[in-house]
């Protein structure tokens, strides 16, 4: 019976990282933080968070730019589509997230 080659290969590769733990867990920690002077300045920082909700693209629809293009109603079907999708990636502002106003994830 023949032995493959990866019964060998797998238990030495274990010993080889057990081997190296050591002087992994070993190397020294240098602080490497550099305070920035800027970062006092920025506005942000001190601004209270707008917690209010997005809005729906059916609540602000009328108030977006409206086109009129009799031509070609399969462009004005998708500018308003592209409205739409934008507004269904508004996203609110949520403690973990830090930000200060509603944002666009554009999904990607």
């Amino acid at each position: 019976m023949r032995l493959k080659r990866s019964c060998f290969f797998i238990p030495l590769f274990i010993l080889f990282l057990l081997s190296i733990q050591p002087f992994a867990m070993a190397q020294p920690y240098y602080p490497s933080y550099v305070k920035e002077a800027l970062v006092a300045e920025n506005s942000f920082l001190s601004v209270e968070a707008n917690r209010s909700t997005p809005p729906d693209f059916e609540e602000v629809q009328k108030e977006l730019p409206q086109v009129i293009w009799k031509a070609r109603p399969d462009v004005v079907r998708a500018y308003w589509k592209a409205w739409e999708m934008a507004f269904s990636n508004l996203k609110g502002v949520r403690v973990v997230n830090g930000f200060v106003s509603p944002y666009i994830d554009p999904a990607f």
